[in-house]
């Protein structure tokens, strides 16, 4: 999973540099397709090294369509309702999670290899790739803002014009402070899904309970999967409902649920050995609070960067949150609880904890009109 990561968070940045200057459509097409073909030969790998590098190139064709995927969302809808309209394209997150483990293990036992689980996805990857070229277009850069220069590329090419508007980008407060957020929120989840599956298997077994590792792994993925679905629909109903009243609405929901996520899963961490029902109660309330941030942060990131400098805004937002967040939180929570060891009891817990708290050191995100400098310099 990690050099998927890696790979994917990388080359993200390519496809922002390119996805602000040439055909959208032709350029996430191609990923698809590289997407497929690499899934494919995944299946077959004799050798770890051979998956492993199958699996960095999965990451490339991945990087295409999640940098350049939502400019285009951003292109075809005016920011009323933009939140709501990305919030359907980040459904695939949980949904396809959800699916990837029914359809794959039940693929797998079926017919008596994972192998098979990685054949189920191209065929499917090659047919929506074909879709999208014979059905859909590229809309202008900027057309549902009504910006006078809609349909205008970035024209200044090379390392120069690319790292220009890193710099333009990151003099953006708005930008800064959300990206920070959503770092806090990749982090905290690499972390918890890799741990607390085991801090839940550990405390129960500590306190005679018979759940098994696999079984906390099964339950907390659920939850991650429910949630993420129920947390997305509902922080892109926030934004519809109370964006009319303040266009500061989506700055405000991801701050909330930033907070009320910490508070949530701060509490029920040190409250697993006392009561599995309060645990649990707050780790899925905890958990939909942490989820109200995609669609609005990803929104944020659209509309306070100009539309020809979108695909690069959403791979900087890429590299950073996975780089900072969840690329590297499974390790530095599992090297602490490597430091303080001796404290076995306790490791775990106070792992996660910290997990939680990394929420506290990023503030509300800069509160950000979706009428940007930018946009009315061009009305």
């Amino acid at each position: 999973m990690t050099v998927f990561v890696v790979s994917y968070m990388l080359f993200s940045p390519v496809f922002g540099y390119y996805g602000d200057r040439v055909n959208r459509k032709m350029l996430i097409t191609i990923g698809i397709l590289f997407w497929s073909v690499f899934t494919l030969a995944g299946s077959f790998s004799k050798t770890y090294v051979q998956l492993m590098a199958a699996r960095g190139l999965v990451g490339i064709g991945e990087a295409s369509y999640a940098t350049i995927a939502p400019t285009i969302i951003a292109d075809l809808y005016p920011p009323e309702i933009r939140t709501v309209m990305l919030s359907v394209f980040y459904f695939a997150i949980p949904v396809g999670a959800a699916l990837g483990f029914i359809v794959g293990s039940q693929v797998a036992a079926a017919l008596g290899s994972w192998r098979w689980a990685l054949r189920v996805s191209p065929p499917l990857g090659v047919l929506l790739a074909l879709g999208l070229f014979f059905f859909t277009k590229d809309p202008p850069r900027g057309e549902s803002d009504g910006h006078i220069n809609a349909g205008v590329a970035n024209e200044n090419n090379g390392i120069f014009a690319m790292f220009k508007d890193v710099k333009k980008i990151l003099k953006v407060r708005s930008f800064i402070w959300s990206t920070l957020g959503f770092t806090a929120v990749t982090f905290t989840s690499g972390a918890m899904a890799q741990w607390a599956p085991t801090y839940v298997y550990r405390m129960g077994a500590q306190e005679g309970s018979s759940i098994s590792s696999a079984t906390a792994s099964l339950a907390f993925g659920a939850v991650t999967v429910v949630t993420g679905v129920l947390g997305t629909f509902y922080g892109s109903w926030l934004s519809k409902k109370y964006t009319p009243k303040t266009r500061k609405a989506d700055g405000y929901i991801c701050g909330v649920g930033l907070f009320v996520s910490c508070a949530f899963m701060g509490l029920a961490i040190p409250l697993l050995p006392f009561s599995t029902v309060a645990f649990w109660f707050l780790v899925v309330f905890g958990e939909l609070a942490l989820c109200l941030n995609w669609a609005p942060s990803a929104a944020i990131t659209l509309y306070v960067n100009a539309p020809h400098m979108r695909a690069s805004a959403t791979s900087i937002n890429i590299l950073i949150t996975h780089l900072f967040g969840d690329a590297m939180s499974p390790f530095l929570v599992g090297l602490v609880g490597a430091v303080i060891k001796g404290q076995v009891h306790f490791h775990k817990r106070f792992c996660l904890i910290l997990t939680c708290a990394c929420l506290l050191f990023v503030r509300f995100p800069t509160p950000c009109t979706k009428t940007t400098t930018y946009q009315r310099r061009t009305h």
